[in-house]
């Protein structure tokens, strides 16, 4: 099912600085108005932690056909959600923190930079963790920029590298193997919960574009000629099997081992022999790290059948 895209350069993105420093030091995501073109960042939306769908039903985040939740990897999906949702005349709306990983019973703990995120994504795994199971959403998307809390921090240590997971009352800075061992149960968790009160849940797994790569690429310019372009889509696809394809392998041995979940690894419509950063030469990435309305519909409609499977009646029932 996957497309084919020409590897033409993008030409309209982010000052690849100017877009790391917005997403990984503020923690924040790109809001997309126009349906397609990079469009500029401004802060992810404040969760509220004392939200209580008994008392409350009536808000989106309560009275939703569909929930995204996750980070601003989840929020940029979004719009691609939204229109799925006017289709179906289903209402959609998110419940996103920043850098933050969706888990149930597990200890986030950030960087000495990341403070402010992480007392953020304290009040919405508190929140999800109390009330997903009584909203009214029929199916639930979970996304989030996995590698941060799953992968091997590029440089710098602990300072640079956004988030661990460890168990409740564990003291400390977890090793690489403990973070991803306490997500394994953690996430399971919240699986298991989210499919025990009766919901589907769609998981989309992590980017193929790497920071590293986008900053290379980001920075080329319109009179960048073809060999640049195939070049750098090259060392995409090399990037996302060293580093993302791991993340997502194990995101869908989760998803397999229950029912009512799809996994959707963004690489079967961004990858094919090549991790393109184009569709039909048009601009897919907002900036080095999220994708705008054009990627994010590019990655989720190939499954829109099977997520119309997920909200029959016969298989969202509990």
């Amino acid at each position: 099912r996957p497309f084919r895209y020409q590897p033409h350069f993008p030409t309209a993105m982010l000052p690849a600085g100017i877009a790391a420093a917005f997403v990984v030091g503020m923690g924040v995501s790109n809001v997309l108005t126009d349906p397609f073109a990079p469009t500029p960042i401004r802060e992810l939306p404040v969760v509220n932690a004392n939200l209580d769908c008994a008392r409350s039903p009536a808000t989106a985040f309560c009275s939703a056909d569909i929930l995204v939740i996750g980070d601003s990897q989840a929020a940029m999906y979004t719009p691609a959600v939204r229109a799925f949702g006017r289709r179906h005349d289903l209402k959609v709306a998110q419940s996103v923190a920043p850098g933050c990983t969706p888990t149930f019973g597990a200890r986030m703990i950030s960087g000495e930079k990341f403070t402010a995120i992480q007392d953020a994504c304290d009040d919405a795994l508190r929140l999800w963790q109390a009330q997903l199971a009584k909203t009214s959403a029929r199916l639930v998307v979970i996304s989030a920029r996995w590698e941060l809390a799953l992968a091997d921090p590029t440089s710098g240590g602990f300072k640079t590298r956004q988030s661990f997971l460890a168990p409740p009352g564990f003291d400390g800075v977890p090793s690489l193997e403990l973070s991803r061992r306490t997500f394994d149960t953690a996430f399971g968790d919240l699986l298991t919960a989210l499919t025990g009160a009766g919901k589907a849940v769609v998981v989309v797994g992590q980017l193929p574009m790497q920071t590293t790569v986008g900053i290379i690429c980001a920075n080329r310019h319109t009179d960048s000629d073809e060999a640049t372009a195939e070049a750098c889509d090259a060392t995409s696809l090399d990037a996302y099997r060293e580093r993302a394809e791991p993340i997502n392998s194990m995101l869908a041995s989760l998803a397999r081992e229950r029912s009512r979940v799809l996994f959707i690894d963004p690489s079967s419509a961004l990858c094919v022999d090549r991790c393109h950063l184009t569709s039909v030469g048009k601009v897919i990435y907002a900036n080095d790290s999220h994708l705008n309305a054009r990627g994010s519909t590019t990655v989720l409609r190939p499954y829109e059948a099977d997520i119309d499977v997920l909200l029959t009646p016969s298989a969202t029932a509990g």
